[in-house]
């Protein structure tokens, strides 16, 4: 009976904690994303989406921790930006640092923030870039 127990709080708090989607504001722009929360969602993050498949208009790697991260495209089929981030009220994220370009194939992107949000390129280019409030780097 533990054991049942057990499993089933596994399985309740895996999904407690699995992406979800969410409406946020980061610098003036309100985007429709999905949030990362776990390391194997992390660790997949847009890996095999293309700008086709990725329904939404970035997405945030919920990390809450404020050290050095460092993340790659090795496998991803669309250039990105990649940006560090911190919260700011409920919802509402402010870049820290310079937007970085990063196109498929890069072995590793240095961010110093809380979290991390990516915006696939084109997406960036025609609607975010005016608005999110930060330098670009690359």
């Amino acid at each position: 009976m533990r054991i049942i127990v057990f499993l089933m709080f596994i399985l309740f708090t895996a999904n407690a904690f699995a992406a979800e989607e969410r409406k946020i504001t980061v610098g003036s722009c309100t985007m429709n994303i999905i949030a990362m929360q776990t390391v194997q969602e992390h660790a997949n993050g847009l890996l095999g989406y293309t700008e086709d498949t990725f329904k939404y208009d970035g997405m945030l790697f919920d990390m809450g921790r404020d050290d050095r991260k460092f993340f790659h495209t090795m496998g991803m089929k669309m250039p990105i930006r990649i940006m560090g981030v911190v919260q700011t009220a409920p919802n509402v994220y402010k870049v820290v640092g310079t937007i970085k370009k990063a196109p498929p194939g890069l072995r590793s992107v240095e961010i110093d923030a809380p979290d991390v949000f990516e915006i696939p390129e084109v997406k960036y280019i025609l609607r975010y870039k005016a608005c999110l409030g930060a330098s670009e780097e690359g």
